[in-house]
């Protein structure tokens, strides 16, 4: 079996939609979550409604654009609230970033995780064998998704 590309996303706390505008500085990052965060009977609950990726732009320059936002939020918000996490996708000394490990991590992650909203990548991954190790805030995304297992 090939070994896989190996990548680590720092993922950020909760960000409520109206203080997106405080990470507009942030050049760093290039994925998204989109959550729905809730307590059922003093339980934390959180479900995943959309996973993106933001490439040679800021997450919140990407949000801005995103059709889905709103939508989300609107159809979403009852019974709980609407937070966004953003991952720095960081990667092995030596190796660089590319639209293509961009697309490789988001489309594994969506796979792995298939959130209600995403289209592309849910019946399918097409991307190049990789591990993604989730780190910081990542719940409820795994700690490791390895296409591998797909």
């Amino acid at each position: 079996m090939k070994k896989p590309y190996q990548v680590k996303v720092q993922w950020t706390r909760d960000i409520e939609v109206a203080d997106l505008p405080q990470y507009e500085c942030r050049k760093r990052d290039h994925l998204y979550v989109i959550i729905r965060k809730r307590s059922i009977l003093g339980i934390p609950a959180r479900k995943v409604f959309y996973i993106g990726m933001a490439y040679k732009q800021s997450v919140v320059s990407r949000l801005s654009d995103h059709h889905k936002l709103p939508k989300i939020v609107s159809q979403r918000l009852k019974r709980g609230k609407v937070v966004i996490r953003v991952g720095e996708i960081r990667l092995p000394i030596g190796k660089r970033m590319s639209l293509q490990v961009v697309r490789d991590v988001e489309s594994a992650l969506i796979y792995d995780h298939q959130p209600e909203f995403n289209q592309m990548s849910i019946a399918s991954y097409r991307g190049r064998t990789i591990l993604v190790r989730n780190k910081g805030k990542r719940k409820p995304l795994p700690r490791i998704v390895d296409s591998r297992l797909f």
